[in-house]
């Protein structure tokens, strides 16, 4: 399956707040907004967060490889 794709414009202030926090995940800006995405929307708690937030610090390429 073939996903579609959607560009977003963002304010560069907004691209700017939002790049250091992706790298802290290991992720780049559209990989961290789908995560955010996908946790705001399943509810997963911050204990989950977390955990992801190691993971991805630890291990960036493997798990980026897994998700794709």
């Amino acid at each position: 399956m073939v996903a579609q794709t959607t560009n977003i414009p963002f304010p560069n202030d907004v691209l700017a707040q939002l790049e250091p926090r992706a790298k802290q995940f290991g992720m780049d800006v559209p990989t961290y907004l789908l995560f955010l995405a996908r946790v705001e929307t399943r509810g997963h708690d911050r204990e989950f967060v977390r955990a992801a937030k190691f993971a991805f610090s630890k291990f960036p390429e493997t798990l980026r490889k897994l998700s794709q």
